[in-house]
């Protein structure tokens, strides 16, 4: 998604929370939501403050310490933002015409400071179509995130977690041996301590892959539960049926209701060269191949050939350059190219 859409999305997406907000008090679900909202990117808090003009409100508005910071008594983090005002009210007929930019700016502070107040659940990382990011967390863990991926983080002084909801990540854990950190991808959880591993939610079920060190992987069980014990080395290892431990260059896909997985030899820098932009196919059809750039680029690409789209495809692509897989399909099969409006482009038999 350009830069231009992204803001263009986020201001209709702050409207509509602002008038939400104006409405009235939020219940529990809609202001985690927002919080949710608000921490998937600055640009989201920016165009709330922006909507509501606060500044302009507050310097017209005398009530403003009424504001109310749910949470605020239980969290030192919650600091006022302005002096309180010393000097005669503001007529009335000025706070007249500034009363509805008053409530605005009064809820838009209630939710700055109430998101600061609730900062303890986590932060969320998500990404678009066509964006990839890296991401340091505060323990000092290192992510690249694929597009169309979300991400859940929550850390405290016992244990890192994250939830991986949709797409693919790959992480590079900071060595901490007394704060485990922990994936959780579905019924999928993946325990490292220090290494490098990618994790990857896919239809059929989890990937994990591991480049680095070591980690204990423990997928679906019957009865729901996980077994996890802790070896001498300080590395976690699972007692559980479904436990499984993977070194260096070992992948291993989770279903759920299936039979014990199998663990297998992979080149992880191949596996996981997605991190760095590349997408490396193997008798790969190019229906899958043409999905996995559609996921990295605007330009979308339509096959309209079901032969064609079965047709196995081998090599390496820089993913954000559809048009050099374009040119690798046409050098090797008679095909109708047609690009329509805005770069789309459709592979189809010659007639």
């Amino acid at each position: 998604m350009a830069p231009t859409d992204r803001r263009s999305r986020a201001s209709e997406e702050a409207g509509e929370w602002l008038l939400r907000l104006q409405a009235g008090e939020l219940p529990r679900e809609q202001r985690e939501a927002l919080v949710d909202w608000l921490r998937e990117s600055p640009v989201h808090v920016a165009e709330l403050l922006r909507m509501a003009s606060v500044h302009g409100a507050l310097e017209q508005f005398e009530h403003w310490t009424g504001i109310a910071t749910s949470g605020a008594e239980h969290d030192d983090v919650v600091v006022p933002l302005i002096a309180a005002r010393q000097g005669p009210a503001v007529p009335a007929k000025k706070r007249s015409g500034a009363r509805w930019l008053a409530a605005a700016a009064i809820a838009c502070i209630a939710v700055i400071v109430g998101f600061l107040a609730m900062s303890w659940r986590g932060q969320v990382i998500q990404t678009d179509r066509g964006e990839r990011r890296e991401v340091a967390l505060a323990d000092g863990s290192v992510v690249q995130i694929d597009p169309e991926t979300r991400l859940r983080v929550k850390m405290d002084e016992h244990s890192r977690q994250i939830h991986l909801d949709t797409g693919r990540a790959l992480f590079r854990v900071a060595k901490n041996p007394t704060r485990p950190f922990i994936v959780h991808a579905d019924a999928t959880t993946v325990r490292a301590i220090g290494t490098a591993f990618g994790v990857e939610r896919r239809s059929q079920g989890v990937v994990v892959t591991v480049a680095e060190g070591k980690v204990a992987v423990d997928g679906p069980r019957e009865d729901g539960a996980v077994q996890t014990v802790e070896s001498s080395s300080g590395q976690w290892v699972l007692s559980g049926a479904n436990g499984i431990v993977l070194v260096a260059n070992e992948q291993v896909t989770l279903q759920m209701a299936a039979s014990t997985p199998q663990v297998r030899k992979v080149d992880s820098g191949r596996a996981l060269a997605w991190a760095e932009g590349r997408l490396i196919f193997e008798d790969t059809p190019v229906a899958d191949v043409v999905a996995q750039f559609n996921r990295y680029n605007s330009i979308q690409i339509q096959v309209q050939d079901a032969r064609l789209a079965a047709r196995p495809v081998s090599g390496v692509f820089n993913a954000a350059n559809p048009e050099a897989f374009i040119d690798f399909i046409q050098a090797g099969a008679a095909v109708q190219i047609r690009r329509e409006p805005g770069g789309h482009i459709v592979i189809s038999s010659p007639p």
